[in-house]
C-alpha cells in the first residue's frame, strides 16, 4: 500500500512556479501540471488525481469556479484553493459550493505543498483499493446500461446508425442501416480508431466537437452530406460512475426524404407565388379581352340609337359577339386542359392527327396554300389525342397565320427522340420573332403583330398541354426569315414495334 504513489494536480499560469513544482515532487507523487483549467480537465478525465492545488486568480477561469465543476464530477478528490487574498464570499463559496479541503495563502513553500500532501495519504491510500474496485464494477454496470439502450436503439428505429466510443475515439460498438453504406462494416469497424476510419480535415473537425463535448458534458448535433445523401449526428457524452466523461454515443440518422420533403414544400411555395402573380395577370388579360367585344357591342347600341342603319350595326354586333365566342372556347379549352380531368392516354397516331387538324384548318390551308412536309421518325405516341389535336393545330394555323406574303408558305413537321423525350419541331419561313418577344409570346391574349388577326392565345394553350404533361417548349426565329418551335413531351411509351 505505501509503495502507490498519490496523484497530485497542481493548476497555475505562472510556469516558472510548475516547473519548480514538477521538478520537486516528480519522483514522490504522480505530479502532474497545467496552466489553465482547459488542461486541467483534460488530465482529470485520463489519469487518477486524488488531490488538487489551483490558483483562484487566473485568465480564463478562476479556481473557484473549476473547484465547482470538480466537485460535481469529482467529489472524492481532495481540493485546495491557493490565493494572496481572498475575499469573505469567494472563501464562502469555495467551502459551502466547492467543498474545499483547505486553503493556501501566497506565499508558500513547496514544504507546505508536501505537507498537506502527506496529512492525507492515509486516507487517500487506505481508500485507494476499494475506490479503483467500485470504479471498475460501476464502469461495467454503466457500460452493459449503454449497450441495452444502444440494442433498444438500433432494432427499433430503420435506418439509424449509432457508435460507441471510448476516450481516445476507438470504436467500441458500431452498428446500424445507414453504416452498411459506408467504406467499413459494423464488424471490422469495432476496435478501430476513428483516425484511421474518416479523412484528416474531416477526422480534425469532428475530433474538435466531441473534444468540447467531452469537457463540456453538452451533447453536440451536426449535420453533413455524403454521396448526395444527407445525414443529422448527435454526440452524446457518457458519465461514469466515478464523474468522468470516458465514452461518447454517436447517433447518425438519414434526414435525406426529410430534406427532400423541405425542398420539394419550398418549390411548391415558389410554384404558388409564380401561380398567383400570373393568376393575377391573366385575370387582368381576360378582363380587357372581354371587356373589348362587349364595350363594341354597347357603343352599336348607342350608335342605333343616334340613327345608325339597324342592318349595319347587327352585321358589326355579330362580329363582336364571334369574337366574342372564340374568346369564351379558347378559356374553356385553357381550363380544361389546367384541370386535366377525362383524359385518357393512348396510341396515337400522328399522320391521323394531322389529317384531321388539315380538316380542321382547311379554309385557312386554301387561302395560303403552304407546303407542309411530315417526317416522323416517330409517328405513335402514348398520349391525349385532344392534346395532340390542339397542339398541332395551334401551331400549324400560327405558321399559315404568320407567312410572309411574297414568298410560298413552307411548313416542316418532324419527330425524333432526343434525351429519351420525343421531340415534335415545327418549322416555318414565315415573318419571324425578334428575339425580344421570346419569352412574351407565351402569355395569354399577348399578339406582338398587331396586323395579323388572332386572339394571342395559340402559344399559350400549346405551353399549357406541354407543361400539364412535365414536357417542354423552346423557340428559335429569326424576324423575315422563319420561326422553329421544338416540343418535347414527357412520360410517354414507345412501342416496341416502332
Amino acid at each position: 500500500m505505501s509503495n502507490k504513489k498519490i496523484g497530485v494536480l497542481y493548476i497555475d499560469d505562472d510556469i516558472t512556479l510548475l516547473d519548480s513544482i514538477k521538478s520537486r515532487f516528480n519522483m514522490s507523487y504522480n505530479i502532474h501540471v497545467a496552466i489553465n483549467t482547459y488542461e486541467a480537465r483534460d488530465i482529470l478525465n485520463n489519469e487518477n488525481i486524488h488531490i488538487i492545488f489551483s490558483d483562484q486568480h487566473m485568465e480564463h477561469e478562476c479556481g473557484t469556479h473549476f473547484f465547482k465543476y470538480v466537485n460535481e464530477k469529482f467529489p472524492y478528490i481532495f481540493k485546495i484553493l491557493i490565493s494572496a487574498y481572498l475575499t469573505k464570499d469567494d472563501l464562502m463559496y469555495a467551502i459551502n459550493e466547492c467543498n474545499i479541503f483547505k486553503t493556501l495563502d501566497k506565499p508558500f513553500s513547496l514544504n507546505d505543498i508536501e505537507n498537506i500532501i502527506e496529512s492525507k495519504r492515509d486516507e487517500i491510500l487506505l481508500d485507494y483499493d476499494n475506490i479503483i474496485m467500485q470504479r471498475l464494477k460501476n464502469d461495467n454496470i454503466e457500460l452493459n446500461r449503454t449497450n441495452e439502450l444502444y440494442k433498444i436503439l438500433v432494432n427499433n428505429i430503420e435506418g439509424l446508425c449509432v457508435i460507441i466510443f471510448d476516450r481516445e475515439y476507438n470504436y467500441l460498438l458500431a452498428e446500424g442501416m445507414s453504416l452498411d453504406r459506408n467504406e467499413y462494416p459494423s464488424e471490422v469497424i469495432v476496435g478501430l480508431n476513428m483516425k484511421d476510419v474518416l479523412y484528416c480535415t474531416v477526422y480534425e473537425a469532428i475530433k474538435n466537437a466531441y473534444d468540447y463535448a467531452y469537457m463540456t458534458g453538452e451533447t453536440v448535433r451536426m449535420d453533413f452530406e455524403k454521396n448526395d445523401k444527407y445525414y443529422n449526428s448527435s454526440f452524446i457524452p457518457v458519465l461514469s460512475s466515478h464523474g468522468v466523461y470516458d465514452r461518447g454515443i454517436v447517433v447518425v440518422y438519414e434526414t435525406t426524404e426529410i430534406k427532400n420533403i423541405q425542398k420539394q414544400l419550398s418549390n411548391n411555395i415558389e410554384e404558388l407565388k409564380r401561380s398567383n402573380l400570373y393568376l393575377d395577370n391573366f385575370v387582368y388579360s381576360v378582363a380587357h379581352d372581354l371587356k373589348s367585344p362587349v364595350a363594341s357591342i354597347k357603343s352599336l347600341l348607342d350608335l342605333i340609337d343616334l340613327g345608325l342603319n339597324v342592318d349595319e350595326a347587327i352585321q358589326k354586333i355579330n362580329v363582336c359577339i364571334s369574337r366574342l365566342d372564340k374568346t369564351l372556347d379558347s378559356l374553356v379549352e385553357i381550363i380544361d386542359i389546367q384541370k386535366n380531368e377525362n383524359r385518357i392516354v393512348e396510341l396515337v397516331d400522328l399522320y391521323e392527327v394531322v389529317n384531321l387538324v388539315e380538316c380542321n384548318i382547311d379554309h385557312h390551308i386554301k387561302e395560303v396554300n403552304p407546303k407542309i412536309t411530315y417526317n416522323f421518325k416517330i409517328d405513335k405516341v402514348m398520349f391525349v389525342e385532344g392534346y395532340l389535336i390542339s397542339l398541332f393545330q395551334n401551331l400549324i394555323s400560327n405558321s399559315i397565320k404568320y407567312s410572309e406574303r411574297s414568298r410560298p408558305c413552307e411548313i416542316e413537321i418532324s419527330s425524333d427522340i432526343e434525351d429519351e423525350m420525343i421531340v415534335l419541331t415545327f418549322k416555318d419561313n414565315g415573318i419571324g420573332i425578334d428575339e425580344k418577344y421570346f419569352k412574351t409570346i407565351f402569355e395569354p391574349f399577348n399578339r406582338i403583330h398587331t396586323k395579323v388577326n388572332g386572339k394571342g392565345i395559340g402559344l399559350y394553350i400549346v405551353k399549357s398541354i406541354v407543361e400539364q404533361t412535365n414536357g417542354r417548349i423552346t423557340v428559335d426565329s429569326r424576324k423575315g426569315v422563319g420561326s422553329e418551335f421544338k416540343v418535347y413531351l414527357n412520360e410517354i411509351d414507345i412501342p416496341n414495334s416502332l
